[in-house]
């Protein structure tokens, strides 16, 4: 039989710990921004950059200041966020994504990227 309040004792904790790690996963987003900040935009260029990100563009300047988007490779769903991207340039669609974080632009590479968690295709 288990015990009431060893469970709750530990939802309580995990619940904590949870909320205590989350600000430390958004710190590179501007003063400002909230986790999860939706924008959204017609695709003006693709690339399949060797580095850790797929990066595409937008028309239109994401919260982090730059018109840059990019999905992390080592993300478990990469291949259906690229996979969204395409279609979405096939097929002439908006689309958007849910920010999570920011990369600063170095002198090689001027701009912010948007890095987003999951994104849609409007209709």
């Amino acid at each position: 039989m288990i015990h009431k309040k060893a469970v709750f004792t530990t939802i309580a904790i995990t619940f904590a710990g949870m909320i205590a790690g989350a600000p430390a996963a958004y710190a590179e987003l501007p003063p400002g921004v909230k986790p999860y900040t939706e924008f959204k935009g017609n695709i003006t260029g693709v690339w399949n950059d060797p580095g850790k990100y797929f990066v595409f563009n937008l028309n239109a300047t994401g919260p982090c200041g730059g018109i840059s988007v990019a999905v992390d490779r080592t993300k478990e769903n990469y291949k259906e966020m690229v996979a969204m991207v395409l279609t979405a340039v096939a097929t002439r669609k908006v689309v958007g994504g849910y920010v999570v974080d920011c990369t600063k632009g170095t002198k090689i590479d001027i701009h912010n990227y948007n890095i987003i968690s999951h994104g849609f295709i409007v209709p």
